[in-house]
């Protein structure tokens, strides 16, 4: 575990230096098991502690799930994200 926190910190790293969003993906949840869950809940913490700005997905592949975000609210709510921690695109 330690290996691969230490991956994700390298990689949050780039991300935070070079401006690129981390996704917080709601299929990701449909995918993997309740231990899986809460390691990414550590790495979003991470990426949220590195001041990489978060961006969200929700689960394009079924219609009903387009625009349904519960499983990353939960995340939101757990780790105090605010709106300063989202990526938000440039207009225009």
């Amino acid at each position: 575990e330690g290996a691969v926190r230490e991956d994700f910190e390298k990689l949050l790293r780039v991300c935070a230096r070079y401006d690129t969003a981390f996704e917080l993906n709601e299929l990701f949840s449909h995918k993997v098991s309740k231990e899986q869950a809460e390691s990414y809940l550590a790495v979003v913490a991470l990426a949220r502690d590195l001041g990489v700005r978060i961006s969200i997905g929700s689960d394009a592949h079924q219609l009903d799930r387009i625009g349904q975000y519960p499983w990353v609210q939960t995340i939101v709510d757990r780790l105090g994200l605010t709106p300063d921690h989202f990526f938000h695109p440039l207009a225009g």
